[in-house]
This record gives structure tokens, sequence and C-alpha cells, in this order.
């Protein structure tokens, strides 16, 4: 599947108008998603505009006083439910970032090696409360080893064996390429299926990650978040030995991958796969196996922009202590400093995706073409992005929302969107609304795209159709004046 780069405004988001009157008539353009009904306020009708009540939400039993039951008759249940919906959570949720016509591995490809001395200790969360116990609570953790074997793969024990050696040492950074000595080498004959490359990020409450410095990068003002020098190395090893590379990203961070993103060629870093399997928990695991085979068809899409250069985005120059920058902006008491920091929030709204997107249209609004040159330049893979081993074909069928005049900030707006799967194998596809507000300037700050809604559909075998709702309320467009930027005397949210 040749990988592309696209952007919220590509031609697969059709686009609707949405007359808007709220003490004055204004235009937004709708840009289509998807959206399950079931989720919204049951008591919309779906087939005529109408209005939603803000009552307020409720959580908990009230009838039963606060007390919760649960839906299993053991312990045991209850953990063997939670790891299938865990496994479930990943399957779903884990995306598919790049495939040159690599995935899913064939059955001719099921003999293959894990590289990265992750490969058998994957991060299962962050530090703090976010860590958790994998392994402790009767339900035994998911390795990926494991999770290939049960799909099918026959794994490179000497790679397996070597990585464990390494972790019982004591070490907690990537191997050096040298000790892929040639005993190791000749084993990749009979696992030359794939190789499989796992690169782990983590970070921890109260602590951001190092912008500079960081152990294992021989560049100084290199990031926790970029490719360390070993990494580099091991990437350029396993693309002389084997035809196929793909990568899992084991992060829940994003982070700089461009060079792998980048075209696969014999002299730079390009690998031909890329999955995002994020932090695995308990069971995550288990779904990566059936991932990589196609037994699972990959539908998660991704949740942040992910960037070309960091170092370019707003967000570089205040972050943390901003000694990326060459500054000190710790506090002091008297002339002692302390470990807190003062950092400004200069991009105000224009934060991930939304800047991109608004930089992007601006400048074509200046010049045709060159935002999306812009674009292409700075953004690796954009947010709400995520491919599929099949195809979808999407049609407007009924669009309300055109037709419609908003006259309340509780309105609703509603668009119907024919999902197709018009590719060869099972599949589900995400469907997303963006809506963009006219921006004045000078005026209220307004992003050019902004998400309101989305949904996926069903698993759609090949030539198999669904219509999905896709319905928001005004309310949801609305920004937030909080100095009256348009001097019309109001302060608080406005169309």
């Amino acid at each position: 599947m040749e990988e592309k780069r696209k952007r919220k405004k590509a031609k697969k988001f059709a686009a609707a108008a949405v007359s808007c009157v709220l003490g004055a008539a204004m235009c937004f353009s709708v840009t289509a998603c998807n959206n399950n009904p079931e989720t919204n306020n049951p008591t919309v009708d779906y087939y005529k505009e109408g209005t939603v009540s803000a009552n307020g939400t409720k959580s908990g039993n009230i009838s039963a006083n606060g007390k919760f039951y649960t839906d299993y008759a053991t312990l045991d249940e209850v953990r063997e439910a939670g790891k299938e919906l865990n496994i479930k959570l990943a399957e779903e949720g884990n995306v598919l970032l790049k495939n040159d016509d690599c995935l899913p591995l064939g059955k001719e490809e099921r003999w293959v090696s894990l590289f990265g001395y992750r490969t058998i200790n994957l991060q299962t969360g962050g530090g703090g409360a976010g860590a958790g116990n994998p392994g402790v609570y009767g339900v035994p953790m998911s390795t990926l080893p494991e999770s290939m074997m049960d799909a099918g793969f026959n794994v490179n024990p000497k790679l397996i064996d070597m990585y464990q050696k390494y972790l019982d040492r004591g070490n907690n950074s990537e191997i050096s390429v040298s000790a892929y000595n040639s005993a190791i080498v000749a084993t990749y004959a009979g696992y030359d299926g794939a190789a499989i490359v796992t690169l782990s990020r983590t970070g921890s409450e109260g602590e951001d990650l190092k912008t500079h410095d960081v152990a294992g990068h021989a560049d100084t003002k290199d990031h926790y978040l970029q490719l360390n020098d070993n990494e580099v190395a091991l990437i350029k090893h396993v693309k002389q030995h084997f035809k196929k590379v793909v990568v899992l990203i084991n992060s829940s961070n994003i982070m700089e991958v461009g060079e792998l993103a980048a075209e696969k060629t014999p002299d730079n870093l390009g690998v031909d796969a890329i999955m995002w399997i994020g932090h695995v928990g308990n069971d995550g695991a288990a779904a990566i196996g059936k991932l990589l085979s196609g037994e699972v068809n990959p539908s998660g899409h991704t949740v942040d922009i992910w960037p070309e250069d960091f170092k370019k985005d707003p967000t570089w120059t205040n972050f943390g202590d901003n000694s990326q920058m060459g500054l000190d902006i710790n506090l002091y008491v008297g002339d002692e400093k302390t470990n807190y920091h003062s950092i400004e929030y200069r991009e105000d709204i224009y934060n991930g995706y939304r800047y991109y997107e608004t930089v992007a249209d601006d400048k074509n609004a200046t010049e045709a073409g060159t935002g999306e040159s812009w674009y292409k330049e700075n953004v690796t893979y954009p947010f709400g992005h995520g491919l599929s081993y099949t195809t979808f074909d999407w049609k407007i069928t009924e669009d309300i929302a055109r037709r419609a005049t908003i006259d309340n900030a509780h309105s609703t707006v509603t668009l119907k969107v024919e999902v197709t799967n018009t590719g060869k194998v099972a599949g589900k596809d995400v469907v997303q609304v963006y809506y963009s507000a006219p921006y004045t300037n000078g005026g209220i700050e307004k992003a050019s795209a902004n998400l309101v809604d989305f949904a996926k559909t069903d698993l759609l075998e090949p030539g198999e159709t669904q219509t999905l709702t896709l319905q928001f309320v005004a309310q949801d467009m609305a920004s937030f004046d909080y100095d009256d930027a348009n001097f019309n005397g109001f302060k608080g949210y406005e169309l």
C-alpha cells in the first residue's frame, strides 16, 4: 500500500456548508468524518435537525444509592474479561503509520527476527501513577515473542536469548550493533521473513523528557524522542540483511520518525512499515502478532500530530526549564534557585494539529500551493492518520446540515456518511468531522480545522456498506472570547 500524507482537508473528507444564525449570520465549513448515533443523545431525531437539552451529566447508578455491582461471579472472571478488553483495545487502537507493500506478512514470511532490546520486555506504561504492576494480579503479562508465535510466526531464538542475557546483566539501553556478530548474523537466513524492530520510550509524572544532552546520543543537541545512535545503527544493520523491515513504536509519546517514514532507499533510514503500539500494559502485546499477520486489520488513528522536526514546533521554545534555548527560567527565592519554572504558553489555541493546519491554510491564502508544500515539509503524520489493509469509499447520503439554520446554541448539525469497503479484505474505517470557523484578523482566535466528531464502522466485508450518522451541537463550534476581542460588548462563548 503506497504511503501518502494527507491533511485534514484531503479529498476524502467531503465538505458541507452550515448556515449559523446566533446574533449575526455566520458561515462554518464542515469537513466530514463519522459517528455512531447510539453514542449520542437518544432523544435526537437523526432525520431532522433539532436541539439538545443542556441538563448536565449524572454518573453512577443513582437508584442503587451509589453502590456498584459486578457483572462477574468471580475475580478470575473479572481478570479474564479485563484481559480480553485490553487486547481488543490494542487491536482497535494500534495505528499503522506506514505500509509500503509490506504488511500483512504472508504465510511465506512467517519466520521472523525480532530486534531491539525491548523486544522481550516492552514498555507497559510510564512512571509514577501511570506505571501499573504488570503480571502480579493473577494475569500473566503478554509478551511480543509469545504474541508472534500465537499468530503463527516462528521467532529467531538466538536473538531472544541474546536480549535476555543483556537485560539480565542490568542493561537498560539499546544494545550496541557490535553485539550482532557473525554467529548472530548467520541465524538471519532461517528467519528472514521480516525484521521487526522495537523502539521504546517512556516518561513519568514530575519529570520532563530531556531536550538535550541525552544518553546514547553523540550530538548533545538531540532530544529524547529522536532515534539514538544505537537505534540508527540497528536500523542500518537490519536493512542490510532483510528485505522487509517493520518498526514498532513502543511509546505513548509521539516520536520524531521522519527518517523512518522517508521513502526507503539503500542509503537512508526509511523502512517498509511502521506501527505505533503505544505502551502495551499487561495484555496489549497479544494484539501485535494478529495485526502483523492480518488476522486483525488495523483501524486505529493518531491522537496527536507527528511533526517532522520537534525543534520547529512552537512549543519547543516554551517547554520545561527552557535549557534547550540556553535560558534559565527557574524561579528564585532571593539568590536561591528553585526547581520551579515559569512557562509562557505563547502558542495560545494553536497547539498540535490546529497550529499546522492553520499555518498551512494561511500560507495557501497568500500564495496557492505554498501551504501544502510547507505542511509536507513539517508534518510526518497528521492528526487522525491511520492506514488499513483495505480501502474505503465515502459518500454523503443525506446532508441535513446544508439545509439547516442554526438559531440556538444547542441546535444540532447532522451528517450521514455512507462508507463502503472497496478492498479485498474485511476492515473498519473511521470517519472524522472537522469544522472551520471564519477568522477576522485581530478578532477571536480561530483554528482553521477543529475536530468535532468521529466514529468507527463495524467490521465491513469487501463490498459491504454502512451508513454512519454524525451529529454535533452548535455550541461545540463556539470560541471563548475572554476579553471581547471582537468589540461587541460580550465576553464568553461566541459563534
